[in-house]
């Protein structure tokens, strides 16, 4: 099969898979936020950001140093790579221990324990990074499919039950824990990789020469992904922090349906690096589905923000969509700006991309400052938004210069539709033209309306992509 057709269909099988998993993602954090209310699900969100920054030793990204590696990977790579991912996992592990009897001494026990439980987690979800990408690199896609199925909704079922029982927080804590089991179970059984103890300090060179740059890529990162939510628990409390988690839970959830496109487009930019013309196809045809699909999702979040709060979350959550109607756009641009990193990535400027996270973070720390100096979670949104807006425009610049940039029509189009869209239903809204229609309809409008306009103006264009993807899914 041609790489093309491997990437289309790839993305059939993990986008199928990311489809399940969403919808069941969504159908059971909804009933567990519900279960547990703003104060434990805040606890559960600072306990988890605090994880998160404290394995930061785990930020060297091995399976992407794998996945991006043009050069043969055999066993003395994988070997390798498994004894770096333990190594990690363990000094992760011992911060963890470090850090919970301050952190129980300053909010619970409880919490000081939690915190234990996710840096275990973290361990096998560290050591899972070497078989799944023995998978993708073999372009075993059904697998890893089949896999983050299974792994995306099993424990879920269970931290509904947890959390109806009362389990609080520790539903979601106890559902992290089983996910990364699950995940390195079935990723060992799956994959055709068996450890064999062949260690090489000439693998060990050539992963850590794509690691140590990456390191601190993915250290800002996750400080991007993890300080807002810690900053806004440890300021404003657990309640607040519970408001401002499940904004961006629901802000983040196209990017979550994405990331099998984010990781299947990394490896086609590290494969077609050397061949322009495709590389520039590759690039122009993604960014082209992600903006339309993505602000599409954020056009409904613009218009409807509380409709969205109140119907997913129920009464006493209003606060969400105060975070909504800041993250709307934040909603559509963060999966851009994460296609712009792998073009980066895949083509090996992982140095550009550090500059680019230097910047970001030193736009991230003073908007969150301003934020936390006006005291109000919104603000916090806002700061993220502006955030994510710096380090696209930044991102794309760097990449433009790796790439040829996609025509300009289609990039103008989609924020085009987006603003009409958002101005007419607001417009109708605040007349009341709208009011006749049920509060479930409501959030259907924007992305309907979305679609309408765009294939109005671009035509059969959208159709004859589809068609060239269907195209290259049957090439061999």
């Amino acid at each position: 099969m041609s790489l093309g057709g491997s990437f289309v269909r790839g993305s059939v099988y993990l986008g199928g898979s990311q489809l399940v998993v969403n919808a069941a993602n969504f159908a059971m954090q909804i009933p567990i936020a519900r279960f547990l209310g703003p104060a434990e699900y805040g606890l559960y969100a600072l306990c988890f950001a605090i994880d998160q920054v404290l394995n930061v030793v785990g930020a060297f990204s091995i399976s992407f140093a794998l996945i991006q590696s043009d050069e043969e990977v055999g066993q003395r790579e994988y070997d390798t790579a498994l004894v770096l991912c333990a190594l990690q996992g363990a000094a992760g592990l011992a911060l963890a221990a470090l850090a919970a009897p301050v952190l129980g001494a300053q909010r619970s026990a409880d919490a000081g324990w939690m915190l234990v439980a996710l840096a275990f987690a973290r361990v096998f979800r560290l050591l899972a990074q070497v078989p799944q990408a023995e998978l993708e690199r073999s372009l075993r896609y059904g697998a890893v499919s089949g896999i983050n199925t299974v792994v995306g909704t099993a424990p879920n079922v269970v931290a509904v039950v947890l959390a109806w029982r009362g389990l609080g927080a520790w539903s979601l804590v106890g559902r992290d824990v089983l996910v990364t089991l699950l995940l390195a179970a079935a990723s060992f059984s799956v994959s055709s990789y068996r450890f064999r103890g062949a260690w090489s300090t000439e693998a060990r060179a050539r992963l850590m020469d794509f690691a140590r740059p990456m390191f601190w890529s993915r250290a800002i990162e996750i400080a991007l992904e993890q300080l807002d939510r810690a900053a806004v628990a440890l300021a404003f409390g657990n309640q607040p922090a519970g408001y401002y988690h499940a904004g961006r839970f629901v802000a983040e959830a196209g990017f979550v349906a994405t990331r099998p496109v984010e990781r299947l487009s990394l490896n086609l930019y590290a494969r077609v690096q050397r061949d322009p013309a495709r590389l520039a196809r590759a690039w122009s045809l993604t960014n082209y589905f992600l903006l339309r699909t993505m602000l599409a999702g954020a056009a409904a979040l613009l218009v409807f923000p509380d409709v969205i709060a109140r119907l997913l979350y129920g009464d006493g959550w209003d606060d969400v969509g105060d975070v909504l109607r800041w993250l709307a756009l934040y909603a559509g641009l963060f999966p851009v700006f994460h296609n712009a990193k792998n073009l980066l990535y895949g083509t090996g400027a992982v140095r550009e991309m550090v500059r680019v996270r230097y910047v970001q973070l030193a736009v991230f720390v003073a908007s969150v400052g301003a934020a936390a100096w006006v005291g109000s979670v919104a603000a916090m949104a806002a700061a993220l938004l502006a955030t994510t807006c710096a380090s696209l425009a930044l991102a794309w610049q760097r990449a433009s210069r790796r790439v040829a940039p996609p025509p300009r029509a289609d990039l103008v189009t989609p924020f085009a539709v987006l603003a009409v869209v958002a101005l007419g239903l607001r417009t109708a809204s605040a007349a009341g033209g709208l009011d006749a229609l049920p509060p479930l309809a409501l959030p259907l409008l924007p992305p309907v309306a979305f679609a309408a306009l765009v294939l109005a103006i671009e035509g059969r264009r959208p159709l004859r992509e589809l068609a060239y993807l269907r195209a290259q899914a049957r090439a061999r």
